[in-house]
C-alpha cells in the first residue's frame, strides 16, 4: 500500500511538472506577435481546449488518490471562492454561462495544480523543480530577448490586422518597445521577474558560463524595462527593491538590537532604490543613442538619440492614462450588484445594458487592474475571499520571515516571494493574477506554492481541511460504487 502510494505521489508530481512546462510554453507563445499573427484564432482556442481538458484530467487523477490539491495552505477560501463565482454566473446567466465555466475551470487549475505543491516532497526535489522551470522561462524569455532588442536598433516596427477584430502590433510603437510581444506592460513586468530569477541563481549557482548568462540577462531585462515606457514596472522596480533589499540587509545585520537592525535594513533599501534609478535614468539617456550609433555616419547622419516620449501619456490631461475613469466606471457596475457581483466574463455586456456611456461599455475594457476586476465581477462575497485568502498567506509568510533562524530558509522564503510581491504591485494596473491566461498568473500560483512549501520548512504535512474530508467521504463513496458493480 505505501509502495503503491509512493509511486502514485512520484508520478502525480512528475505530470504535474510536465503540465507547467507545456501550459507555460504555450502562454508565452501567445504573448508574442509573431505567433498570434501566424496562428488562426479557432487552432489557438482549440490548443487551449486541449490543455484544459488535460487539466481537468489531473485534477481528478490527484482528486481520487492523494488529494493534494486539498492540503494546500488556506485551500478552503479558494473553494469557497470558486462557489461564489458558480453563484455569481448563476445570477448572470442571462448574460451566457460558458465563457464563465472556462474561467472557472482555469482558476480550478491554477489553485489546485500551479498552487498544490505536495507538502511531503523532499526539499531537493522541489529546488530541481523551480530550477527547471525558472531556468527553461529564463532561456525562452532571454531569446525572445533578443529579437526584441535588435528590432529597438533598427527602428523597426509592424502593424498586423488580423481576423476577429485583432490586430497586432511589434517593433517600435509610440516610442515604445514593444518588440515581439503583444503588450509591454506585461512583457516589462515578465522581464523585471527574470531579474528576480537571474539574481537568485547568481547567488547560488557555482557555474561560471551560467554566473555570465545571469549577468547578461539582467542586463537585457533591465533595458528592456527602460525601452518598454512602462509606469507600471517601474513601480513595480521600486517597491521590489526596497522589499528585497529591507531583507536581505536585515539578515546580513548581526550583534545588534531589533530596533537598530530595522532602521539600518530600511535606510540600506532606501539607499538601494535611489542607486537603482540613477542608473535607470543613466542608461536611459544612453541608450537612447544606441540606434544612430547601430545606423553608422557613413552617410553623413549625426549622431542623435531617439524621443521615449509617451504621447498618450505628456499630451494627456489625466496622468492615469484612463485607468481613473475605467476604475470608476467599473465600481458604477459594482454598485449596481453589489453581493455577488457581474461574473466574471459579462462586465462589458452587463455595462453595455445598463451604463450605456461609461467608459467600459463605449471602449469594450474590463476593469484594468486586478483588484476593480474582482470587486466588479464578484462583488463583495468574492472580493472578501479572494483578498482575505491573500491577505491571509501575506501573514503566514510575514510570521515564517520574520522568526526562521535558518538562512536558506529564510531566503527560500524571500525569493518565492519576490516575483509575487511584483504581480500584486502590476495588478493594481493589469487584469492579473486571476480570470487571465498570462505567463504572470502562472508564476503568481506556482510560486505562492512554493512559498507556502518554504513556510512550512519540509514538515510532514497532516492536517486536513474541510474540503479535503468532503472530498474524501465522496470519492469514497464512488469508489465502492464501482467496486461493487465489478
Amino acid at each position: 500500500m505505501y509502495i503503491g502510494k509512493k509511486i502514485y505521489l512520484r508520478n502525480y508530481n512528475v505530470l504535474r511538472k510536465v503540465y507547467i512546462f507545456i501550459y507555460i510554453l504555450l502562454v508565452m507563445q501567445r504573448a508574442w506577435g509573431p505567433f498570434k499573427a501566424i496562428t488562426p484564432f479557432k487552432l489557438d482556442a482549440l490548443i487551449f481546449l486541449g490543455i484544459t481538458t488535460l487539466g481537468v484530467v489531473l485534477i481528478f487523477y490527484d482528486l481520487f488518490s492523494d488529494k493534494i490539491l486539498f492540503k494546500t495552505q488556506n485551500v478552503s477560501w479558494l473553494c469557497i471562492f470558486l462557489i461564489s463565482v458558480f453563484i455569481s454566473s448563476i445570477l448572470n446567466i442571462n448574460y451566457g454561462i460558458m465563457s464563465n465555466i472556462n474561467s472557472m475551470i482555469l482558476l480550478s487549475i491554477e489553485f489546485f495544480i500551479f498552487y498544490a505543491v505536495d507538502f511531503n516532497r523532499s526539499k531537493i526535489d522541489v529546488y530541481k523543480e523551480i530550477y527547471q522551470i525558472e531556468h527553461f522561462i529564463m532561456i525562452v524569455w532571454f531569446l525572445s530577448m533578443l529579437v526584441t532588442l535588435w528590432m529597438f536598433l533598427e527602428q523597426s516596427y509592424y502593424y498586423i490586422d488580423l481576423p476577429e477584430n485583432q490586430f497586432v502590433r511589434m517593433g517600435i510603437i509610440e516610442n515604445r518597445l514593444f518588440g515581439i510581444y503583444n503588450d509591454p506592460n506585461y512583457a516589462s513586468i515578465t522581464s523585471l521577474i527574470m531579474i528576480v530569477f537571474s539574481v537568485k541563481n547568481f547567488k547560488k549557482d557555482t557555474n561560471r558560463f551560467l554566473k555570465i548568462f545571469y549577468t547578461v540577462n539582467i542586463f537585457f531585462m533591465f533595458i528592456y524595462i527602460i525601452l518598454s515606457g512602462s509606469r507600471t514596472a517601474e513601480v513595480a522596480l521600486g517597491i521590489t527593491v526596497l522589499v528585497g533589499a529591507f531583507f536581505i540587509f536585515r539578515c546580513s545585520f548581526e550583534n545588534m538590537s531589533k530596533v537598530k537592525k530595522v532602521l539600518l535594513s530600511i535606510l540600506c533599501s532606501v539607499l538601494s532604490l535611489v542607486c537603482i534609478f540613477i542608473v535607470y535614468f543613466l542608461l536611459k539617456k544612453g541608450i537612447a543613442y544606441l540606434p544612430s550609433l547601430f545606423e553608422g555616419n557613413d552617410a553623413g547622419n549625426t549622431i542623435r538619440p531617439v524621443s521615449f516620449s509617451r504621447s498618450d501619456v505628456e499630451e494627456n490631461s489625466d496622468i492615469s492614462n484612463l485607468r481613473f475613469k475605467i476604475w470608476g466606471s467599473a465600481l458604477e457596475v459594482f454598485r449596481s450588484k453589489p453581493i455577488f457581483g457581474v461574473s466574471v466574463k459579462h462586465i462589458v455586456a452587463y455595462a453595455r445594458d445598463n451604463f450605456p456611456e461609461g467608459i467600459i461599455a463605449v471602449r469594450g475594457y474590463t476593469g484594468h487592474s486586478f483588484y476593480v476586476n474582482v470587486i466588479a465581477c464578484t462583488g463583495i462575497v468574492g472580493s472578501i475571499l479572494i483578498f482575505g485568502f491573500i491577505i491571509k498567506s501575506i501573514i503566514t509568510t510575514l510570521k515564517a520571515i520574520f522568526t526562521v533562524t535558518d538562512k536558506e530558509q529564510y531566503f527560500d522564503i524571500l525569493f518565492s516571494c519576490l516575483p509575487l510581491i511584483i504581480l500584486l504591485c502590476s495588478g493594481f494596473f493589469l487584469n492579473e493574477i486571476i480570470f487571465v491566461n498570462t505567463l504572470g498568473a502562472i508564476i503568481f500560483w506556482v510560486y505562492l506554492g512554493y512559498t507556502m512549501y518554504f513556510v512550512n520548512g519540509e514538515k510532514p504535512y497532516t492536517e486536513t481541511s474541510i474540503p479535503y474530508r468532503i472530498a474524501d467521504k465522496l470519492t469514497s463513496k464512488i469508489k465502492s460504487v464501482f467496486c461493487k458493480n465489478k
